[in-house]
């Protein structure tokens, strides 16, 4: 090596954007690969570990340092922004968006789901599987784990922004997550849930909807809030189960911007059929405060929901 080549200064920029770029080539690779498959199949399997090395990716741009941003920095902005402007990194998501993959996505987790809420259909996929691709039932159970994990958590990360979520089927996710509370409530004594399962991430989806409703079809979310009573089934499910103290923030955000949405505020009364659908939500405030206990700069946030609160119990229905 040349002594001019020895103390050649390198450009960390340069690194970094070549290390973004490997990044999205590869999640691009992985991302390509996503496809509608029957559950345990070796073609299944293959989409499990891609799921699982998407997830890695994703979670590594979780921990990288936002990009900074100068003034006339051309395509980066400040705060949150888009996924293409943000100066955050998550190009995962951003390929996810860009390859339009984000409702097959919805689609496979619903399917996955469905699956393995029915116990024999679940035990005899995976004894075909064992006999057909004598495959290890440990291995099998790995699979399906990792799998709902890292796509529930792309999913998360993904409806953190509402231009994904204005290209998605809405009332499918809402479906899905009506599944999955249910779920919850008629095995709340049985059966504990991982971390990352859909039993745990599913109210993030829920969250974020609410958060964006003014920016996505309002009538259509306001007609299938109502239609599957998903805004009662929520508040049971919170009332019942632990909730972690990061995606209560989120929730309560969540509730805040429908309380603050004009349409809701002149029908709100059509949410509340009943004396339970009332007193249910009133139990948020509970939550509110236990939020607010730990998270206090996050009062103003919330406001609007504090006050519908407080008017919501002045009320008779």
């Amino acid at each position: 090596m040349s002594v001019a080549a020895k103390y050649e200064r390198t450009d960390p920029f340069e690194n970094e954007s070549k290390q973004t770029s490997a990044r999205v080539a590869a999640a691009r690779n992985y991302i390509k690969q996503i496809k509608s498959v029957a559950i345990l199949s070796p073609e299944w399997i293959t989409l499990a570990n891609n799921m699982e090395q998407l997830g890695r990716l994703s979670q590594m741009e979780s921990h990288l340092p936002n990009e900074k941003v100068t003034s006339g920095q051309e395509g980066r902005t400040e705060g949150e922004g888009t996924l293409w402007d943000q100066s955050a990194h998550e190009e995962t998501i951003r390929v996810l968006v860009e390859e339009a993959k984000v409702n097959l996505c919805i689609r496979l987790m619903n399917e996955f789901k469905r699956w393995d809420y029915k116990p024999d259909l679940r035990e005899e996929t995976i004894n075909k599987s064992i006999e057909r691709y004598k495959a290890d039932e440990a291995m099998l159970e790995r699979n399906a784990q990792c799998f709902e994990d890292n796509l529930g958590i792309l999913l998360v990360r993904a409806f953190a922004h509402v231009e994904t979520l204005q290209l998605c089927d809405i009332p499918l996710i809402f479906e899905h997550i009506l599944m999955v509370l249910k779920h919850v409530e008629e095995n709340a004594e049985s059966k504990s849930f991982s971390p990352k399962s859909q039993e745990k991430v599913a109210i993030y989806y829920y969250a974020y909807i609410l958060k964006y409703t003014e920016q996505l079809n309002t009538a259509e979310i306001f007609g299938r809030l109502k239609e599957l009573d998903l805004i009662h089934e929520a508040n049971r499910y919170l009332a019942a189960n632990f909730v972690p103290l990061e995606t209560l923030v989120e929730v309560m955000i969540g509730y805040a911007a429908l309380c603050d949405d004009e349409d809701f505020l002149s029908d709100w009364k059509s949410f509340f059929p009943t004396q339970e659908h009332k007193q249910s939500f009133l139990e948020l405030d509970k939550l509110a405060q236990k939020m607010l206990a730990h998270y206090e700069e996050k009062i103003r946030e919330i406001r609007p929901l504090l006050d519908f609160l407080k008017k919501l119990e002045r009320t008779n229905l």
